[in-house]
């Protein structure tokens, strides 16, 4: 990802909006991004338009998801994706990292890449593991990216 799309993705934490105009991107020291820009951020799935407007879709923001930030995709009713919740959910609050649960259903680029592909479990922008978990090696990354001792 090009850091002129990476700016465009953090802009929508940085103002903590849901919905930026293309004229909202830009600030007094930069202008707004072409729409070229903008329109190969819709084709990749990381934004989506909704009418003169932008939003972040799910797959935008894991992109530019820090490493200490947790993803589980999965789906309501899943008991697969239950297991590994439970199993990834004292991990996560033992090493002070941010979970977000992801319902597949919710979002089309996920569901489309995903779809019956779940659970899934990101760690930051990186995807770790699909259908199950292996809790010692979850442990340990999150312990090596903690720079726990």
């Amino acid at each position: 990802m090009e850091e002129a799309e990476r700016q465009i993705l953090e802009t929508f934490d940085r103002l903590g909006l849901s919905r930026l105009a293309a004229a909202d991107f830009g600030s007094p020291d930069r202008p707004a991004p072409p729409k070229a820009t903008l329109d190969q951020l819709v084709e990749s799935g990381s934004l989506r338009e909704v009418g003169d407007r932008y939003e972040r879709t799910e797959w935008g923001r894991l992109e530019i998801a820090g490493p200490h930030e947790v993803t589980l995709l999965g789906r309501v009713g899943c008991h697969l994706c239950e297991g590994v919740l439970r199993q990834i959910e004292p991990l996560v609050a033992r090493f002070g990292a941010k979970l977000r649960t992801v319902d597949v259903d919710t979002d089309r680029i996920l569901r489309e890449r995903y779809g019956n592909e779940i659970p899934v479990v990101f760690l930051g922008n990186t995807e770790w593991a699909r259908h199950r978990i292996d809790p010692d090696g979850f442990r340990a990354e999150l312990k090596r990216l903690q720079g726990s001792p």
